[in-house]
């Protein structure tokens, strides 16, 4: 898709791309016993090329297409993978019917739909790709309960952010709020909302399955949970090295490594991107990485993926890794076989 733009501009979007993703050669870690390491290869193919300023902050699968998000407009596009053509592109900021209020962070793709949590308008908006008709479902928010990235996982809301207590929430039919899970590392003399406001996190759902991950920024740090019935069930929590650092009540991005730092998820596994870098320093290169750690959803990780360059926003298809790589005027989005 071709947009224009000159490098200087693409590159402060750049910049604005890993502050949206933050907010709302790697060396690898020392690998488990048994765990497979594999040496993915770069086809020839290059599945979808954004020219000028458009900037891929995630990539999704469905079926044979990709749902790419980009941080311009129009945010999302839909990628036919065999034709290696976009067929749809939607998504566009305003106050009409089926415009959005902001620029969409901390999205997911679940039944058919793209969801994320709209700081705006303070509701939980859903965008079926099959029509694109957006709705929106009202969020309870108040000065205890702050959410900032937000899915629904079987009729239940799952939330993180700046809460009064812990670091992930639930909110059900109700609107009753409930805390799930408190932090597993040391937050500091940090107390109430300023735990989830300094040490942010992300929400990745399995697409159908009712289980969902929690990845802290600026570490190795993330659990998994399941929703059963009413409950919501803490499944694994990860034996981190590098939780976030935190100084006079502050993140301190020098000091931090970046750990994982992009994620995607299908039903059967997770797939992490792993920086040792400082946070700092991932985040002024674009959070980017050739390492893909792959778990399943018990917490096992049961596959190393080294690919031959680094990417940023990812998506994986049976063995088909497709990886998004940053140039000066233009993104590509590449395939790679493992």
């Amino acid at each position: 898709m071709l947009c224009g733009g000159k490098h200087n501009v693409r590159d402060l979007y750049i910049s604005l791309a890993v502050f949206c993703l933050a907010i709302c050669s790697c060396k690898n870690r020392e690998v488990q016993e048994g765990v497979q390491q594999v040496d993915a290869r770069q086809r020839d193919d290059v599945v979808c090329y954004f020219d000028g300023d458009r900037v891929v902050l995630r990539l999704f699968l469905d079926g044979d297409k990709i749902i790419a998000q980009t941080l311009q407009e129009p945010f999302f596009s839909i990628i036919d993978i065999e034709d290696k053509k976009i067929i749809k592109s939607f998504g566009r900021k305003g106050r009409a019917r089926n415009e959005l209020a902001q620029i969409p962070q901390g999205v997911n793709y679940r039944n058919g739909e793209l969801q994320y949590f709209d700081f705006a308008t303070k509701t939980l908006v859903k965008i079926p790709v099959n029509c694109t008709e957006n709705y929106a479902v009202p969020v309870p928010y108040g000065v205890g309960f702050r959410p900032l990235r937000m899915v629904e996982v079987n009729g239940k809301l799952v939330a993180v952010g700046g809460f009064q207590e812990g670091s992930v929430a639930v909110v059900d039919s109700l609107q009753h709020i409930s805390v799930v899970s408190d932090y597993s590392f040391d937050t500091g003399s940090l107390q109430g909302i300023n735990k989830g406001t300094v040490i942010q996190s992300d929400v990745v759902v399995a697409p159908t399955k009712a289980k969902f991950l929690q990845r802290t920024f600026a570490s190795d740090c993330f659990e998994i949970y399941e929703v059963k019935g009413n409950r919501v069930e803490k499944i694994f929590a990860n034996d981190y090295e590098y939780p976030p650092v935190i100084e006079n009540n502050k993140l301190n991005p020098r000091l931090s490594r970046a750990g994982y730092i992009r994620c995607f998820a299908d039903d059967e596994y997770i797939y992490l991107l792993y920086s040792e870098e400082t946070y700092q320093d991932s985040s002024n290169r674009g959070l980017l990485s050739n390492i893909i750690h792959k778990f399943d959803w018990n917490g096992n990780l049961v596959q190393i993926l080294n690919l031959p360059e680094e990417i940023g926003a990812f998506c994986v298809k049976d063995t088909v890794v497709f990886g998004t790589v940053e140039y000066p005027d233009h993104s590509e989005i590449v395939e790679y076989m493992f």
